[in-house]
C-alpha cells in the first residue's frame, strides 16, 4: 500500500517496530524514483498508547499535515476458545482493535483542520465468518469492523471517511 501511495504522488510514512522492513519499504520506494522527502518511517510498538499517540505529531512535523490514516498493523496467533490465553487476547485487542482507536482518535483534528480526510482500517473476512483456530483475532478484527461503522457515521461532517 505504501509504495502505491508514493507511486501515486503521495509523501508517505511507515510505521512500525521492525526498523530494518521499514527502512526496507522507505528504500525500495526511493529506488523508484520518489524523493526522500516524501518518505519517512518511525518505529512505534502500536500497543503503547503513548507511541501510537506520537505518531501523529511525528507525520505532521514531516509531511506538513495528514490526510490519509492507513491502520494496517495486525497479528494474527492461532488459538482456539479453549486454548487463547488472557495475554494473547489482550495483544490482539491491543494492537487490533485499541492501536486504530488511538491512532484515529489522534488523526481527526489533523484532519479536520485540513479539511477533510480519509481513513482506511485493514479488516479479516474472519470477522465475519470466525477464523480457523482465530478466536481472539477474528474478535479483535470484529471490534475493528464496529470501531469503522461508528467513527465513520460521526466524523463524515468534517468530510472525512473512514472505511474497512
Amino acid at each position: 500500500m505504501a509504495k502505491i501511495f508514493a507511486r501515486e504522488g503521495a509523501s508517505v510514512m511507515i510505521s512500525g517496530r521492525n526498523v530494518d522492513a521499514g527502512r526496507k519499504v522507505i528504500e525500495e520506494i526511493a529506488s523508484e524514483g520518489v524523493p526522500h522527502q516524501a518518505l519517512a518511517f518511525q518505529s512505534a510498538d502500536l500497543t503503547d498508547v503513548e507511541q501510537c499517540r506520537a505518531l501523529v505529531p511525528s507525520v505532521q512535523r514531516a509531511f506538513s499535515g495528514l490526510d490519509i490514516l492507513v491502520n494496517n498493523a495486525a497479528e494474527y496467533t492461532r488459538g482456539t476458545i479453549e486454548d487463547t490465553t488472557v495475554e494473547l487476547w489482550d495483544y490482539h485487542m491491543a494492537l487490533n482493535v485499541r492501536a486504530p482507536f488511538v491512532l484515529t482518535q489522534s488523526a481527526i483534528p489533523a484532519m479536520r483542520a485540513r479539511g477533510g480526510g480519509s481513513i482506511i482500517n485493514i479488516g479479516s473476512v474472519n470477522a465475519y465468518i470466525g477464523g480457523a483456530n482465530l478466536t481472539s483475532y477474528s474478535v479483535s478484527k470484529g471490534a475493528l469492523m464496529t470501531l469503522t461503522k461508528n467513527v465513520a457515521q460521526q466524523v463524515s461532517s468534517y468530510k472525512t471517511r473512514v472505511n474497512q
